[in-house]
């Protein structure tokens, strides 16, 4: 049980950091792991609560945010996308010396 509110706290900090962001792959990734984790590998009873929603709910959520950022991946560039400079990248071709000879 220690390691679910270890996990859950993980997760809760997590959120906020990224609180005034979109939720990127990392995190979608992060929480449809937990909540495979919890919904199929987790086999622990509580009163109050259902471990297995929670599962449920943190699978669901991962997934949608995973697709949504795929979605929007044009948009913000994905990996290599717009730098500070514009983008705009300068090829400078050098003349090679042989020194073979």
């Amino acid at each position: 049980m220690l390691g679910v509110r270890k996990a859950t706290s993980l997760l809760w900090e997590e959120a906020m950091a990224l609180k005034g962001e979109s939720m990127g792959i990392t995190a979608s990734l992060l929480l449809t792991a937990v909540g495979a984790v919890l919904l199929w590998a987790v086999h622990a009873s509580s009163s109050g609560f259902n471990i297995h929603t929670i599962g449920v709910v943190l699978l669901v959520v991962g997934i949608v945010g995973f697709v949504t950022s795929l979605f929007f991946w044009s948009s913000w560039g994905g990996f290599g996308g717009v730098r500070g400079d514009g983008g705009n990248t300068v090829v400078v071709d050098r003349e090679t010396v042989d020194r073979r000879a």
